[in-house]
């Protein structure tokens, strides 16, 4: 995957960012997509942590390009966890386990409207993958 991190003015962390993607990216075995470019928007537009959207599918219907927006205000610490989460929803666009509109999961219609956001299928997966990879990292 290739990175281009924006609203991140401290070089040293912008590069420890870069580091944890491409060290999340390989914990979760996504060699095969190199061509796919993730923007990282770090901002205070959004209202919670972070968040993952497809922006372009290439001539096949692949994903190639992916939004990824963090919260400003966070710890650097808290801006790498989010990351972690983050980059499991890339795995899980990028893998086809969740269409763009979350209303497919690993080949099921899921109603989402009908489920409490944290009982998202996706959510409880980021939750938990994110979290032993942001530990994995941590201990480096």
């Amino acid at each position: 995957m290739k990175y281009r991190i924006y609203g991140v003015k401290n070089a040293t962390f912008r590069k420890e960012m870069r580091n944890a993607l491409q060290y999340f990216e390989q914990q979760l075995c996504l060699f095969d997509f190199e061509q796919v470019i993730v923007k990282v928007i770090v901002t205070n537009k959004i209202d919670v942590y972070g968040y993952c959207s497809i922006e372009s599918y290439d001539d096949q219907d692949n994903v190639c390009e992916l939004v990824m927006e963090v919260q400003t205000g966070q710890s650097n610490d808290e801006i790498i966890h989010t990351l972690a989460h983050e980059m499991v929803h890339i795995r899980q666009y990028v893998r086809g386990h969740l269409n763009e509109d979350m209303t497919r999961w690993k080949g099921k219609e899921i109603d989402s409207e009908s489920i409490d956001y944290d009982d998202h299928p996706w959510e409880i997966e980021a939750e938990k993958l994110g979290d032993v990879l942001y530990e994995l990292w941590d201990k480096l």
